[in-house]
C-alpha cells in the first residue's frame, strides 16, 4: 500500500519542471511536447502523455523489441506515479519505469534506490531503474520537491492508492 504525503503547495501559477539528472537521462520533447524520453545501455524509453485521452503510455524499445504500458491521469494537474516492469524473455533487460505527472511547482523528483531520472516540460516524468524490476514498487520511497526544497508530495509506490 501507498503512503502519501502532501506539503503545502507555494503560490505557483503553471508548472515549471527544469532538472534532469542522471547521466543516461535526456528530456526531449515531440512536435506537441508531449513525450519524454531516457536512453540506456538497453535501449530508449519514453512517456507519451496524451491530453486529449487524459493517458500515459510508456513505451520501451530494447534490442529491436518494444513493450508498451498504459496508465490514466485521474485530473489535468493532478499528481501521479506509476510503477512498471517488462518481462523480456531473454531477461537481459532488466529495468523498473517509474512515470507519470510532477505536482504543480515540482522542479525535482527524487527517488531511492534511484536511477536515470528525465522530467519533461509538460510535467511528465520517467525514471529508470536498472536492475529494479524485482523489486516491489513499496520499496520505492520518492519525493517531489519545489525550487525553493519544500516537499511537495513524497511517498513510497504508487500514487494515489487505488483499490
Amino acid at each position: 500500500m501507498a503512503r502519501a504525503r502532501r506539503g503545502r503547495l507555494p503560490a505557483i501559477a503553471g508548472l515549471a519542471i527544469l532538472v534532469v539528472v542522471g547521466c543516461g537521462a535526456t528530456a526531449s520533447t515531440g512536435p506537441d511536447g508531449d513525450q519524454t524520453h531516457v536512453s540506456t545501455a538497453s535501449g530508449t524509453v519514453t512517456v507519451t502523455l496524451d491530453q486529449a485521452a487524459d493517458q500515459l503510455t510508456l513505451v520501451s524499445t530494447a534490442a529491436g523489441r518494444s513493450a508498451v504500458s498504459t496508465g490514466v491521469v485521474v485530473a489535468p494537474g493532478e499528481p501521479l506515479v506509476h510503477f512498471s516492469s517488462f518481462a523480456w524473455s531473454d531477461a537481459a533487460v532488466d529495468e523498473m519505469y517509474v512515470y507519470g505527472m510532477a505536482p504543480s511547482g515540482a522542479v525535482t523528483f527524487t527517488i531511492q534506490p534511484g536511477g536515470d531520472v528525465a522530467i519533461g516540460s509538460n510535467g511528465t516524468f520517467l525514471v529508470v531503474v536498472p536492475g529494479g524490476s524485482e523489486r516491489m514498487p513499496t520499496a520505492y520511497q520518492w519525493r517531489f520537491t519545489s525550487s525553493s526544497g519544500q516537499v511537495l508530495l513524497q511517498g513510497s509506490g504508487g500514487y494515489p492508492v487505488v483499490y
